[in-house]
């Protein structure tokens, strides 16, 4: 009797032990780090207060799992720095990337953005096919400066600290076209009160946005896997929407041509039926 009950003992701690390993480790705080300028998913208020989508994100992520949230916003490159160096826990989100994929490691994805090619209004520029040895600024450290030195290496980069640099420079016209996710261009272009002198040409891609950490944290990306789980997509959902910046409407003048050219094309028909 005593040897089956030091079985069912030792059986017990192995099941235990097994159903223990396959729940990430609970953590009660984590340190995001994110760039200071990502407007609207992540930059300071003027209190100096972390405010944006993934800010939101976060703080429901914590709210959800009893988790303390802390926020570091600095520099995009140097926010990608902090992960990789142990001065945060995670980076927020940003797109992965086989540069990246070498000293990070990634979550599963919590929202989806659309990358576009910003240029002048008047610019006949479709693509950045059509910017071959013309300047285009794009964030230091992006994806966006990947993207365009793998598929696009003779277009010229200009390389810009923050969202803000890069479209200051553009409305000042020291570069020829610049590239953004679809609210971050939208948002800066507002801000600059410049909204009606560019427009987006192209998407260039669509990408997910996972929350990264350092190589070998396998256990903490389980572990925000499992805890971003808990948030539904309604509630993602509602985050991301009260932020998003709907893209410039059609021009007035624009609506009243298409409009007369109904009703023209309604009254020669008419004319016609009766002929």
């Amino acid at each position: 009797m005593g040897r089956f009950c030091c079985i069912l003992i030792v059986l017990f701690a192995l099941v235990s032990a097994s159903i223990a390993s396959e729940s990430p480790a609970p953590r009660d705080r984590i340190v995001v780090a994110q760039s200071a300028s990502y407007i609207p998913f992540a930059y300071r208020d003027e209190q100096g207060n972390p405010e944006g989508i993934l800010v939101d994100l976060w703080r429901l992520f914590g709210e959800k799992n009893g988790v303390e949230i802390e926020f570091r916003l600095t520099d995009w490159h140097d926010s990608l720095d902090l992960v990789r160096d142990g001065g945060a826990d995670v980076h927020g989100g940003m797109t992965e990337s086989k540069t990246r994929d070498a000293n990070f490691e990634f979550a599963e994805e919590i929202i989806r953005v659309r990358t576009l090619l910003f240029v002048p209004a008047n610019s006949e520029t479709v693509d950045l096919v059509d910017l071959v040895n013309h300047k285009v600024g794009v964030v230091e450290s992006s994806y966006d400066q990947e993207f365009i030195a793998y598929h696009f290496p003779r277009v010229q980069v200009e390389t810009f600290s923050d969202s803000k640099s890069m479209v200051d420079a553009a409305i000042r016209g020291d570069i020829d076209a610049f590239v953004s996710d679809h609210p971050t261009g939208y948002y800066r272009l507002l801000l600059a009160n410049a909204l009606g002198e560019f427009r987006s040409s192209t998407t260039l891609y669509t990408e997910s946005i996972r929350p990264a950490a350092a190589i070998g944290s396998a256990e903490l990306i389980e572990f925000i896997d499992a805890g971003f789980a808990n948030l539904t997509e309604n509630e993602k959902q509602r985050l991301v929407d009260r932020w998003l910046v709907p893209e410039p409407a059609q021009p007035a003048w624009l609506t009243t041509l298409l409009v007369g050219l109904i009703a023209t094309i309604i009254v020669i028909g008419t004319i016609a039926h009766y002929l």
